[in-house]
């Protein structure tokens, strides 16, 4: 559990830190080659307005049938350990498992909405070196793993043709602070791996993609809900009680340990409500969309983080039918289960429960995540 409190200065993610510093000054710099491996069929590249980073497309044969090297990051980094914060007690607020270049590629498969995985160095360009740099393979992995699937893929949003976008979310990342540039990270993080398993492990990926919008949603309240206000909403009557047997000092300080525990449901569908984007632009009949509607659409979020609950508390996984692709509704893709009820390996739900397919959630998740990150911006 991290001892940081909100709002307490912190390093920020490696890649926002190296931007930082790149503005600064970056003479005599290495330049560091990665590969990037996806099942996109990506075109153009961005190799401009975002600092000491460049995606270059490789351009391979593959053209989005499979995985493959997709992209070159090029970095640019100093030499030297870098910066090492405070050791005398637990920190993990910056902490999310991966490296810079890790944030790198969850940024851009979070503006893309594609599968995209980082691989390591293949090529370093030392200053006062080779100019033509000098190849390497010491770090190298194997390849990141083949996603599971077939020509009825459960995310097919994720496939086929992804333009480059203009790096417009992208270019601004040093203009975040450093807690909001993390958690825009972390959240990246999450739904990047949602989609890197979401062909071999949809109940998995299922909880990844909530987690994503989790993690944002409570970050968001935090920075617009102080404690005692979100004790008052979600518990009025603990609220009397404290006050009564301690006073307002009391009150405050019970509010700031059991903040992150409370309206942990209502958090999650007011945040996507918010940011909640317009429907499709392609949709099917009206019998297989899921309904827009602000009344239905927070049903659903609440059926959808009830499976949350049972998976995480209870061992009970996503139902199946929310993890299988979509279904072809007169040439179009279903965006919830058909039918009344279903029943499979041994479980039944009925159709309330079974308020949408993964297909349809993943892009509520991207279009949540993107305005409010186009939000932290506007701040």
């Amino acid at each position: 559990m991290s001892k940081k409190p909100y709002g307490a200065t912190c390093l920020g993610p490696e890649a926002y830190n190296n931007w930082k510093k790149w503005s600064e000054n970056h003479e005599g710099w290495f330049t560091c080659e990665y590969p990037l491996f996806t099942d996109a069929h990506v075109t153009g590249e961005l190799t401009k307005n975002l600092g000491p980073y460049q995606f270059i497309n490789a351009v391979p044969r593959s053209l989005g049938k499979c995985v493959a090297l997709t992209l070159i990051l090029r970095v640019e980094i100093p030499g030297g350990m870098g910066d090492i914060p405070p050791m005398e007690e637990t920190d993990d607020f910056c902490y999310h498992g991966g490296t810079m270049i890790d944030e790198l590629a969850a940024l851009l498969s979070l503006q893309m909405g594609i599968r995209l995985r980082a691989g390591k160095s293949i090529r370093t360009f030392y200053p006062e070196g080779d100019p033509k740099g000098r190849p390497e393979a010491f770090e190298m992995p194997p390849d990141p793993v083949t996603p599971q699937y077939s020509d009825w893929p459960v995310v097919p949003n994720v496939r086929g043709k992804h333009p480059m976008p203009e790096p417009t979310l992208f270019s601004r990342l040093i203009e975040l602070n450093a807690a909001d540039a993390i958690v825009l990270i972390k959240t990246s993080r999450l739904y990047q791996d949602a989609l890197w398993i979401s062909e071999s492990q949809p109940e998995m990926s299922w909880l990844m993609m909530v987690s994503a919008v989790e993690t944002a949603a409570h970050h968001w309240r935090q920075s617009n809900e102080k404690p005692v206000e979100r004790l008052r909403i979600s518990q009025p009557k603990l609220e009397q009680i404290l006050i009564s047997s301690g006073g307002e000092d009391h009150l405050s300080r019970v509010a700031e340990i059991m903040a992150p525990y409370m309206g942990a449901t209502k958090k999650f569908i007011d945040f996507v409500m918010k940011f909640l984007p317009s429907p499709p632009s392609i949709r099917p009949p009206e019998w297989a969309q899921c309904s827009w509607d602000p009344r239905n659409m927070k049903k659903a979020l609440s059926k959808i983080y009830n499976h949350r609950s049972k998976a995480l508390h209870g061992g009970i996984p996503f139902p199946k039918p929310m993890c299988t692709p979509p279904m072809k509704a007169e040439g179009f893709l279903a965006e919830k289960p058909h039918g009344k009820a279903a029943f499979e390996r041994g479980g039944v739900w009925v159709e309330d429960d079974l308020p949408m397919v993964l297909n349809t959630f993943e892009f509520i998740t991207r279009n949540v995540l993107l305005r409010w990150w186009s939000s932290i911006l506007e701040v």
